[in-house]
């Protein structure tokens, strides 16, 4: 993929983002526009289609509570290697439209709504084959019954309502879906409510016939004009040459009338498929304001396995694809009028708080970090949403996981510098430190053990409190900034290095237990993290750098460190570099984009693990485990490309590395209104024109204002 010269055309996407946005509930006729110059965007969507068997199949948009291709993860067996990709899970001869709704409430799963079979004077037939494609826009699907071919993609018309365009080829198709709960029909609508959302679904043109259960469709057995019970499937057969299919989902309160509404309005004039052009468009403007690395290659000398630049490149975009696209809505049903970054849409997740249950204390906080770069507005209101769930005690309902709460606010006002948005944050953040200082471990639901001390916690809460001393410096109060300095040194003489490093072992622990004075060995990544903390160093110091020693071997997958997760990982590179391993934090890097490029999915965990190859070989490949699709992935990936470019975002602003052999750089980095462009090459950083010099391996600070 070559990137094309980028020109910017305000009123251009001026126009096509108000036909998407604008009028929706007027349903009106969307005006036939012009094809977008292919020449008009650095990357277009449909550069990065992805058709491997690895491809992702979830597709959202912003500020949509639907997702096409859920995965539900929680049916399959931890850490097993032969977990169904997404494309196995999604997939299959019939087509399905798998639709997951992200209720405020609770997490609906609706599969199949949608199936495609070939009618045949034999009865109804599953596609001989079939293949499919991942764009950011869409999902494009082919199936063939011998000379009779179909194919069409799915893509989100508005907000709730999902259109799948077909091309027909000399045959019949056979089109059906399920209906439940009170059903109604109403202009050729199909109307099922439930006790938790009203689902429509219409065919153009069609008229329906009624079943009693999938088999009884398949065989044609006891056909009805109307639906005659709660539970049955619909079916209508579609000759036409181009044929639509619309689907929406509306809150349970929605009338009927507008539901149907809304799923009759693709079907006017062309609405369908110009919509389909607007989307794209709305999505290459999206990809415009990423930061554009110039570099997806890795050092002459590092082992690749096979994966190439484009490779890199392509999951690099599929990243900030699941990242803006993990953006819901506000939630007035719950009383939370923020924007919310879920963990994943296509997951599902939901145990976070119970006014933002899709948010977790964790991805989602990078997440919102990273969006600032791109949507800076929805990052901060994501942002103050977290801050507003602060009880007074200082604990946050849902999952408890490590902190980097002060570290997400300071990426907010680094990317746009709302000093009104900084000063909310401040109060918060003290009462949700405080108490996370005493209450440094995971609670879930019944995993609640107020005496165990968790190492994997500690750490962040002396990064966070970094950030924490950042955001008082910046509002002038550099009294409360050396407090909390203070505090984060006593914490760590006090307690960790009393809790974490036992006198009778040459390396660190990760758990102690204050009751019994008992410790647990626990996971090595989650112990390097302390490498990032200012405060460590002497004997403590080189014990964490003997466990990092002990398990580096650049022969391994992620260089023979396991379970990794992006805070994990990543503050285990941070830590190289601020130690001055400079080589270990290189390879890591390299084998972080690797590894996660080679596992396909973008999910919470990946592990080595040894499998056959097609010859029946033993070799070391990867695999993604845990909470999938989620931001995790995405996360390792985005960071690790800059790294990689010399970028290092970790501390916000502009900061510049040098590690690799290569030139490289990041283009378009948008802080505060201002564009950046940034170069490196050996031992200069060129930013904007201004040429600084770097040291290798040491982290060199742009002077950029914040206000």
């Amino acid at each position: 993929m070559k990137p094309t010269k980028f020109i910017f055309s305000g009123m251009l996407v001026i126009a096509l983002l108000m036909a998407i946005i604008g009028c929706q509930n007027n349903n009106p006729i969307y005006e036939e526009v012009q094809p977008v110059p292919e020449d008009s965007y650095v990357v277009s969507v449909a550069e990065l289609a992805d058709s491997s068997e690895k491809q992702p199949r979830w597709l959202s948009i912003p500020d949509s509570r639907l997702v096409i291709n859920y995965y539900d993860y929680a049916t399959y067996q931890y850490g097993n290697f032969n977990n169904p990709s997404e494309s196995e899970f999604s997939n299959s001869a019939v087509t399905p439209l798998n639709v997951g709704y992200l209720d405020p409430y609770r997490a609906i799963q609706l599969p199949e709504q949608v199936l495609i079979l070939s009618e045949q004077p034999s009865g109804n037939m599953e596609a001989d084959c079939y293949s499919t494609s991942w764009r950011a826009d869409r999902l494009d699907f082919t199936a063939g019954y011998g000379e009779h071919e179909y194919s069409g993609y799915d893509y989100f018309y508005d907000e709730d309502t999902i259109v799948r365009n077909i091309e027909n080829e000399n045959g019949t198709l056979c089109i059906t879906g399920p209906y439940s709960g009170t059903v109604s029909v109403i202009d050729g609508v199909i109307i099922s409510r439930n006790t938790s959302q009203l689902t429509a679904v219409a065919v153009k043109d069609a008229s329906y016939t009624y079943y009693g259960s999938y088999n009884d469709m398949v065989d044609n057995y006891n056909p009805s004009d109307e639906p005659t019970s709660s539970n049955g499937w619909w079916k209508c057969s579609v000759s036409a040459a181009e044929t639509t299919i619309a689907f929406a989902v509306k809150d349970v309160d929605t009338s009927e009338e507008e539901i149907a509404r809304a799923v009759l309005a693709p079907f006017q004039y062309r609405n369908a498929y110009v919509q389909a052009q607007n989307r794209e468009a709305q999505w290459n403007q999206l990809f415009s304001r990423v930061p554009r690395p110039t570099n997806f290659s890795f050092d002459s000398d590092f082992d690749a396995m096979g994966i190439t630049s484009e490779d890199i490149e392509l999951k690099y975009y599929q990243a900030w694809a699941l990242i803006i696209s993990n953006v819901l809505p506000e939630s007035p049903e719950t009383n939370f009028p923020y924007k919310q970054v879920a963990n994943g849409k296509a997951s599902l997740w939901h145990e976070g708080a119970d006014a933002s249950m899709y948010s977790a204390q964790w991805e989602s906080l990078y997440g919102i970090g990273f969006l600032s770069y791109v949507l800076p507005e929805d990052a901060w209101s994501a942002c103050l949403g977290f801050m507003s769930m602060v009880g007074e005690d200082g604990l946050i309902g849902g999952e408890t996981l490590p902190t980097n709460k002060a570290q997400t606010v300071w990426m907010c006002y680094s990317a746009l510098s709302n000093k009104e948005y900084l000063q909310q944050c401040v109060e918060p953040l003290e009462r949700y430190l405080t108490w996370a200082l005493d209450n440094p471990r995971w609670i879930l639901g019944t995993h609640n053990y107020p005496n165990e001390r968790d190492m994997d916690y500690c750490s962040n809460i002396l990064v966070d409190i970094t950030f924490l001393q950042k955001i008082y410096t910046e509002l002038g109060n550099t009294a409360k900034a050396e407090e909390w300095g203070s505090i984060a040194d006593e914490y760590y003489t006090e307690k960790i290095c009393k809790w974490f490093f036992p006198e009778n072992m040459n390396e660190p622990v990760e758990f102690y237990y204050t009751d019994s004075g008992a410790y647990k060995i626990g996971s090595h990544l989650r112990i390097l993290k302390i490498l990032n903390s200012s405060q460590i160093d002497g004997e403590y110091l080189q014990k964490t750098i003997t466990l990092a020693k002990r398990f580096y071997d650049p022969t391994k997958r992620f260089m023979g460190y396991d379970y990794v997760k992006y805070d994990e990982m990543q503050y285990t590179i941070y830590g190289f570099i601020r130690q001055g391993e400079t080589e270990m934090a290189a390879n890591c890097i390299q084998a972080t984009l690797r590894d996660v490029t080679e596992a396909g999915m973008l999910g919470e965990e990946y592990r080595g693990a040894m499998t056959k190859d097609a010859e029946g070989n033993d070799y070391e490949s990867v695999f993604c485990q845990g909470v999938r699709p989620s931001m995790f992935g995405a996360e390792l990936i985005i960071d690790n490309v800059w790294l990689l470019n010399g970028y290092y975002y970790h501390e916000g602003g502009i900061n510049a590395i040098s590690l690799f052999e290569g030139n490289g750089g990041l283009q378009g980095i948008v802080l505060n209104n201002q564009t950046y462009n940034v170069s490196v090459s050996n031992n200069t950083v060129q930013v904007n024109g201004n040429d600084y010099d770097l040291e290798y391996g040491k982290v060199f600070s742009v002077e950029i204002s914040f206000s």
